[in-house]
């Protein structure tokens, strides 16, 4: 049932010109944003600007956002383009794309923990640097 749906959108774009896998036209969202999230939260650390943290924590939750179509393209383009074959770059995207997940929830647990009337709030949301430093600090 799955894998008709499945093979039936990819003839539907390929009778529209595109035969290509979706999910490396989704996956640059949440990879650039994570990347994007971490930089402004370390500019935020070092130059101080609220505005800059801000940003990492929008970035961060846009990166969330995407990351689950891009996750399900991903699962779609697998089992079209090789017909569910478990390959060493498959189990290392879903580790990957796993980890990334786990963080970008630490990143919006630490954000929706601190209270939207502080002053502090941009600056104390800056959960990727923070948070992964504590977290590794408290494992043996």
């Amino acid at each position: 049932m799955i894998d008709a749906w499945i093979d039936s959108l990819y003839r539907f774009l390929s009778n529209v010109g595109y035969a290509h896998p979706l999910h490396p036209a989704f996956v640059h969202m949440p990879i650039g944003l994570a990347i994007g999230a971490f930089v402004f939260a370390w500019a935020a650390l070092l130059l101080k600007k609220k505005a800059l943290a801000q940003s990492a924590r929008y970035c961060s939750m846009l990166s969330f956002l995407f990351l689950f179509p891009a996750v399900l393209f991903g699962v779609m383009d697998w089992r079209h383009f090789f017909n569910g074959a478990w390959l060493f770059a498959i189990d290392m995207k879903l580790v990957l794309a796993g980890i990334l997940l786990v963080l970008l929830r630490m990143e919006r647990r630490a954000a929706s923990a601190t209270p939207v009337c502080s002053e502090r709030r941009a600056s104390t949301r800056l959960a990727w640097p923070i948070r992964l430093n504590m977290f590794l600090r408290q494992t043996p």
